[in-house]
């Protein structure tokens, strides 16, 4: 697979995440800074939500679409070889080309004249479902065991799940087992997913084929 896949789409990423910040947040939490302010803090969460997980603004007051765009950002993370969490930026570029080939009627997907494997395609569906469900069975633990409001406990999952170390300001209100479910829920985004990753990239070409 092509390095200028993984590039593209954290470009991409980064550009959009700018642009929709801007747009969501121009009048919000981003109303009292200056204009270069505004898109420095803009890009700059856009690349934070993905790897370190620092804020330069106050994320608990931001509207619900960015919230949104937030989570999303989150569940993706980085690329392949970082110590971000996530699904990776691979895995949603594959998804991304495989849901335009069928758009368009394409039965197989092509990058720079190269058939892309349906193993990989595969693969790339595999992690992505792993971390819906994980993520699903966190927020149920969550919502189950504490007291608190659910848009926060969304927050904590995905950003637990991510790696991301981000918190609306759900992480001090929570008791001991809330804890315990993102302390594992970050162990499960940090390894779970590391180990998952290599086991469905592991090399096919050297397994036995089997006979006709």
């Amino acid at each position: 697979i092509p390095v200028s896949i993984i590039l593209k789409t954290s470009l991409i990423m980064l550009t959009f995440g700018t642009i929709f910040f801007l747009a969501f947040e121009w009048n919000g939490v981003l109303n009292t800074l200056s204009f270069f302010d505004k898109i420095n803090n803009a890009f700059f969460q856009s690349a934070t939500l993905r790897t370190a997980g620092f804020n330069s603004i106050e994320i608990f007051n931001v509207g619900t679409p960015t919230l949104i765009i937030m989570l999303f950002f989150m569940f993706i993370g980085g690329s392949p070889g970082g110590t971000a969490g996530g699904i990776k930026t691979l895995t949603f570029a594959l998804l991304a080309m495989t849901f335009w080939a069928n758009l368009t009627s394409k039965k197989e997907v092509i990058v720079k004249n190269r058939k892309i494997n349906s193993g990989i395609i595969f693969r790339a569906i595999t992690i992505t479902f792993f971390g819906l469900f994980v993520l699903f069975l966190i927020i149920i633990m969550l919502e189950v065991t504490q007291q608190i409001e659910t848009r926060l406990l969304i927050f904590e999952a995905f950003s637990a799940l991510g790696t991301v170390g981000l918190s609306l300001g759900a992480t001090m209100g929570l008791d001991e087992m809330g804890k315990a479910i993102i302390i594992v829920a970050m162990l499960v985004g940090r390894l779970g997913s590391v180990a998952l990753f290599m086991l469905l990239c592991e090399d096919q070409s050297n397994r036995p084929k089997p006979s006709n």
